[in-house]
């Protein structure tokens, strides 16, 4: 059975991904307590990689599988307290464009309970391209590159709104280049590109293979 954090063991934790715990003024942010009963993850588990998000692997996709999915579905797993039901649910959003599910998706960015899913939400956020979806990635970037002992998705965020401003035109990201300059250090420009890079050819990859769901 799903369990909540309060629930958890310091060993249950860790294993689904709360292996950093801290608060922030986004820790009072609503999310949906986790189903009864366990959830069967197991035909999606190659979708929690973003690393999986490669031409090749994503002309799978096209199959009646994951026609079958709906926004139901990965809310479920978008509740699970744990990283991998988390990543596979933010990343299936991206896939089906599950916009009904933005606002839950910005709320799990913000809050950061468990590692790894960030990626997930930050490709979510910008496959919608939305107003608010621009709005979650700036709010998570005002806070975090602050946060120099937390080692989370800023540079992912960061990257995911460079690529956003590089399609719409607008100059976002050239709002925090000073915070991550103090974040990153003296890699911070080369950091930030190769995840450009690497973020811009997932999108691209999403796009071509996914227009037709």
């Amino acid at each position: 059975m799903a369990k909540s954090p309060d629930e958890m063991s310091r060993a249950e934790l860790v294993t689904a991904g709360a292996t950093v715990r801290h608060r922030s003024p986004f820790s009072a942010l609503p999310v949906p307590p986790p189903p009864p009963g366990e959830i069967d993850i197991s035909a999606w588990r190659r979708l929690a990689s973003a690393r999986s998000f490669e031409p090749a692997a994503l002309a799978g996709l096209r199959g009646g599988d994951i026609r079958s999915i709906d926004a139901d579905f990965a809310r479920t797993l978008l509740s699970v307290f744990n990283w991998r039901h988390r990543t596979i649910g933010a990343h299936l959003c991206a896939i089906r464009d599950f916009r009904s599910l933005e606002s839950l998706i910005g709320t799990l960015l913000l809050r950061s309970d468990v590692c790894l899913a960030g990626d997930a939400y930050c490709l979510a956020l910008a496959r919608f391209n939305s107003v608010a979806a621009v709005g979650y990635l700036t709010d998570y970037l005002g806070y975090y590159l602050t946060r120099t002992d937390l080692e989370f998705q800023q540079r992912v965020a960061l990257a995911a709104l460079v690529c956003l401003d590089q399609r719409n035109g607008t100059a976002r990201a050239s709002e925090f280049g000073a915070m991550w300059n103090a974040y990153a250090g003296g890699d911070a420009t080369r950091l930030l590109a190769n995840e450009v890079e690497h973020f811009s050819r997932i999108l691209e990859a999403l796009d071509s293979v996914t227009s037709p769901l």
